[in-house]
């Protein structure tokens, strides 16, 4: 068969236009399909039905591709669709076109008819041959420097005995350039072209324009007021005379949208020279002042009210400050936060805090006026870090008739805090893949600041592993140790770790698992474990369910650490979907009993998964 058969009808090309191919198909194929042969008794009975309403649609044949994605794109598809020769024929022409893309020109497409007697429906099956594949016979890539030929060929996808196809083509002609890019060509250039050499044969040519390196010899920033311009260009982190790289461009575009003053970021780049170029940033403010009035119930916290007041550019330069004031039955809390972006690099702030925090927990009570100095870092989009220093004027009121298992230091604390948190779902209220973690480190300093020495670690993550649509396993696991430093010593009341509730082994109400003292009031421990397993899917409307079985134990000491202990509870949740994340009821039922004088199951409810 020769090229020149292999003709595009013109109405296949008028049904492209009048009916959109479904998604990631390109308008223009590097090749059309072969002209389709005609069966006009076949055409001549469908044409008895003309007017019917589509019962259904059925695709076979197609298990190598998307079948649900091809019917997305066809006119029978549609709802209350009604049965036309033209428009049969136009979806006969969309499937194979969406074929030929993918290597497969030469595609029959026979459809099959049946009725429904006495409602005037069709039933239709159309039974796709994809025919043979066009195979890449050859590759070549002319223009690109001889340092990047092995590069480019590893990269690509396009190779000798391959399927082609127009997405890998296209996609193979991003890498080349970005490769290109990558070593500085920012204006590279490439042209693809497809020669057939045989019926089921192609060569493929890529055709490259490197042109000149690029180095940054300016910058300009504007749209905002003239302070957070300057701020905007120190925060950029690009070097006059530094080498173009699409790394370099997309971190300075990240550590503008870190700084949280800017609703618009666009940057541009301009030729100043054969060589050069300039790094315009386009900017529009946010607004810099904003008042927030919240309040909820939840059964860990019970009712809850928050009101918070920010100016983001209060001392210029983005420097900024917030005051806080928030309720729940178990803290009460007054802060006044205020933060220096770019203090020492580019991406790192600096933050000052001023606070009063008021606990009144079963066991204890605390009041304790502090200070804390921090340092964040934003490594990547979705990972930071953060270094605290905090001083506390702190004062406990020991409830527990075991008042030898907490320590009251009577004066001053001091400690240091450091964070790293990873958020790799891919999305942040209602995740359906990816990983969350989250480390924290506290150490407490002998010293004249502080009366209490301890070593504190935490680690929490959850995995999240779709297995249908809408159907999501996730598992998670959360581990602590803390250990008192001096002889003889022991934990803070509010340093000990502590669990049960809605997030953590769901078995039990509020702080209820691990130690308690003579009256049941939590103790608790220097060794925590809890995780569950969680099954997620959908049930109607806006509701979901889980299925969950939760795991855990908090040990009084190190040396008190046993398997043995493990506290298993299993239960059902529905959840409400909402913007603001699910509103969560969970129901907890206890299939151990180490600790018989709590309640073999607890009820929960809560905003957002648990993590």
């Amino acid at each position: 068969m020769s090229w020149n058969k292999i003709i595009f009808a013109a109405h296949i090309i008028l049904a492209a236009s009048t009916c959109p191919l479904p998604a990631q198909v390109p308008e223009k194929p590097a090749f059309e399909p072969a002209p389709a042969s005609g069966n006009p008794s076949g055409w001549q009975e469908i044409s008895n039905y003309r007017g019917w309403k589509i019962k259904s649609l059925k695709l076979t044949g197609l298990e190598k591709f998307r079948s649900q994605e091809i019917k997305r794109g066809l006119e029978l598809y549609e709802k209350d669709a009604v049965l036309y020769e033209r428009s049969l024929g136009r979806d006969i022409d969309r499937i194979r076109l969406f074929l030929a893309l993918r290597g497969h020109p030469y595609s029959v497409v026979s459809p099959s008819i049946s009725p429904t007697d006495g409602k005037k429906e069709v039933a239709i099956i159309l039974t796709v041959d994809p025919g043979p594949p066009v195979l890449v016979g050859a590759v070549k890539i002319d223009g690109l420097p001889a340092r990047f030929s092995e590069t480019a060929r590893n990269s690509i996808n396009l190779k000798v005995g391959t399927v082609f196809s127009d997405a890998a083509l296209a996609e193979d002609k991003s890498s080349i350039i970005e490769i290109l890019a990558k070593a500085g060509y920012a204006r590279a250039s490439a042209v693809s072209r497809v020669k057939m050499t045989d019926t089921t044969d192609v060569s493929v040519l890529y055709n490259l324009s490197p042109g000149a390196v690029y180095y940054f010899d300016s910058f300009r920033a504007d749209g905002a007021s003239k302070d957070l311009n300057e701020l905007a260009l120190s925060t950029l982190n690009v070097r006059k005379g530094e080498r173009f790289d699409p790394k370099t461009v997309q971190d300075a575009k990240d550590n503008l949208s870190g700084l949280q003053l800017f609703g618009q970021i666009q940057i541009s780049l301009k030729d100043t020279a054969p060589d050069s170029l300039e790094m315009v940033v386009e900017l529009s403010e946010r607004k810099l002042r904003t008042l927030e009035v919240a309040g909820g119930y939840w059964s860990d916290n019970g009712l809850s009210a928050r009101v918070s007041w920010q100016h983001s550019n209060l001392f210029k330069r983005g420097r900024g400050v917030s005051l806080e004031v928030s309720y729940m039955q178990y803290k009460q809390s007054g802060r006044a936060i205020a933060w220096w972006p770019a203090i020492f690099s580019a991406r790192l702030l600096g933050t000052l805090r001023v606070g009063y925090d008021n606990i009144s927990e079963d066991s204890f009570d605390k009041t304790s006026p502090g200070i804390a100095l921090g340092l964040t870092l934003p490594h990547t989009r979705r990972m930071k870090s953060s270094l605290m220093y905090v001083i506390e004027w702190a004062r406990y009121d020991i409830k527990t008739t075991e008042k030898e298992s907490f320590h009251d230091p009577e004066g001053p604390i001091s400690y240091f805090e450091y964070q790293l948190i990873r958020d790799g779902t891919d999305d942040m209220i209602n995740p359906t893949r990816g990983t969350y973690s989250s480390l924290r480190l506290e150490y407490g300093p002998k010293g004249d600041v502080t009366n209490s020495e301890y070593l504190l670690a935490e680690v929490d993550g959850t995995v999240h592993v779709p297995l249908a649509k809408r159907i999501v396993l996730a598992t998670n696991l959360h581990l602590g140790s803390a250990t008192p430093l001096a002889k003889g010593g022991v934990l803070l009341p509010d340093k000990r770790f502590y669990a049960g509730g809605s997030t953590m082994q769901r078995g039990f109400n509020r702080r209820r698992l691990g130690p308690l003292d003579d009256n049941g009031l939590p103790l608790g421990g220097e060794v925590m474990m809890v995780g569950f397993v969680e099954l997620r899917f959908p049930l109607f409307w806006k509701l979901d369910g889980a299925a969950f079985v939760d795991a855990g134990q908090v040990w009084r000491t190190h040396r008190d650490f046993t398997w043995d202990d493990i506290e298993i509870a299993v239960g059902p949740a529905i959840r409400i979907m909402t913007p603001v994340g699910p509103l969560r009821f969970d129901f907890g039922y206890r299939l151990t009993d180490y600790e018989p004088r709590e309640p073999g199951y607890a009820f929960h409810f809560a905003i957002g998964y648990p993590m």
